[in-house]
């Protein structure tokens, strides 16, 4: 019968861990039970924090408006879907310009065109020349082609006030796009990065729960960033006496029978 004690870090201070058991002496027993309690209990603790931001600062304003206008946001689902909307709508536009345009470069089109025009001056309706007909269609492809290549160049981080496109009509894409970006901004989760990058290892009756991402530890305890802005603590990856207790009861519960665990409570020293 071997009796084990080990102290766990919580946000209520130093606390331990009593079991006496036959089978610690099986070096495989405490790493199930560690996958099993972080697969079932501890990941989803932190996934939800990461969803729930418990106590966590916004986003400043300023970070926002960076994100809405260099569009580095949009590696967002909420971005992907609003950004994507809108660049397939001007792609269709563009092919519906071209596939009028097309109606009358052939000789068929051409000639339905024509009679259509003259059966508008037949019953009083404007009738255009057939030149100004092939003039305007040509200029919907050009304003439609325009437009998705400003849309390209503004969604890949280009200033607004150097727009390839003049008038009220580049200035209403300008509008339409950063008021999309800025609401897509918005929507992109808090260090939602970090909240994918988790791995972990289990080994030696040791469990070792930790982002890939170097700087994500700044970020959960907050402090000053490589590129020296001040990071504010957003805490994501910590224990709680509730944590603690669950890893005891799932013990409790792998051992059966064959032994016993406790967790003490010992204020700020255990």
């Amino acid at each position: 019968m071997l009796d084990l004690t080990f102290t766990v870090r919580t946000d209520g201070g130093l606390r331990a861990i009593r079991i006496i058991a036959e089978r610690l002496e099986d070096p495989g027993f405490l790493d199930e039970v560690l996958r099993r309690y972080d697969r079932r209990w501890l990941r989803p603790r932190i996934e939800e924090r990461f969803q729930s931001r418990p106590g966590w600062p916004e986003r400043t304003g300023a970070t926002t408006a960076r994100l809405a206008r260099t569009g580095g946001m949009l590696r967002g689902a909420a971005a992907s879907r609003s950004m994507q909307g809108l660049r397939r709508k001007l792609h269709r536009d563009l092919r519906r310009a071209k596939l009028q345009l097309g109606k009358i470069e052939e000789w068929e089109g051409y000639e339905a065109e024509h009679w259509r025009q003259q059966r508008n001056a037949l019953i009083g309706r404007r009738a255009l020349a057939m030149s100004e007909v092939l003039k305007r269609r040509m200029g919907a492809v050009e304003r439609a082609h325009d437009t998705l290549a400003e849309f390209e160049r503004l969604a890949a981080g280009g200033a607004p006030n150097r727009s390839l496109m003049g008038g009220k009509r580049g200035a209403r894409l300008v509008g339409k796009l950063q008021e999309r970006m800025g609401r897509a901004a918005r929507q992109t989760p808090l260090l939602g990065k970090i909240a994918s990058s988790f791995k972990t290892t289990v080994s030696g009756g040791r469990l070792v729960d930790g982002s890939e991402i170097p700087w994500a530890g700044i970020h959960n305890e907050g402090g000053i960033a490589g590129h020296g802005a001040v990071e504010p603590a957003r805490p994501f990856a910590f224990l709680e006496d509730l944590d603690v207790e669950v890893l005891v009861g799932m013990i409790v519960d792998a051992l059966g029978d064959d032994g016993a665990a406790e967790f003490v409570a010992a204020g700020e020293d255990a």
